[in-house]
């Protein structure tokens, strides 16, 4: 078994989302040993909802304004850590 720092496996970093719509992030990671995987946001760390073969879910159900701005998912082994940032931001109209 050849061994790897994590790698991320992800093509998007921008959601655009609209207030009350249910959101799920996906962080798809590989490595070996096999990565720990975690959300944070604002500093406060936050698990995944569900994980399935090398993919970690985070959902956000019925968003608000105060869910739009950034989420890193983190990976993390033996040989290394990486972070990858997703920015949720609004698709609504903009009041002026």
């Amino acid at each position: 078994i050849v061994q790897s720092r994590p790698i991320l496996e992800t093509t998007y970093s921008k959601i655009a989302a609209e207030i009350g719509q249910t959101i799920t992030l996906i962080c798809r990671v590989s490595g070996q040993p096999k990565p720990n995987i975690f959300w944070k946001r604002n500093e406060q760390i936050m698990n995944c909802d569900e994980i399935v073969d090398d993919k970690c879910f985070l959902r956000l159900f019925h968003i608000t304004q105060k869910d739009f701005g950034s989420y890193q998912c983190i990976a993390e082994n033996l040989l290394g850590r990486e972070e990858w940032t997703y920015t949720i931001v609004s698709r609504g109209k903009i009041s002026i």
